[in-house]
């Protein structure tokens, strides 16, 4: 998960950035990492929709049509019960 990881060291190197203004450090040390590199995603088509539900099990489909039709993003999604 590269965009958790550079969010994470952007909020971070925030606040080192705010400690050094206050001269209560003398550098931010996470000033000069380089973002992860994202990868791409190709959302399914409707071929690629049909495929799966022809050849996957009841449950499966049922989490297909779950994840196609309520609008959920991925990470609410993934944690729905």
């Amino acid at each position: 998960m590269p965009g958790k990881s550079n969010n994470a060291i952007k909020i971070l190197s925030r606040l080192y950035s705010f400690a050094v203004d206050r001269g209560r450090i003398k550098l931010n040390p996470l000033q000069r990492i380089k973002k992860l590199k994202m990868g791409s995603y190709r959302g399914w088509t409707m071929e690629d929709v049909d495929r799966f539900r022809s050849v996957a099990p009841d449950y499966m489909q049922l989490a297909l049509s779950l994840a196609v039709y309520t609008g959920q993003r991925q990470s609410d999604f993934i944690s729905m019960r």
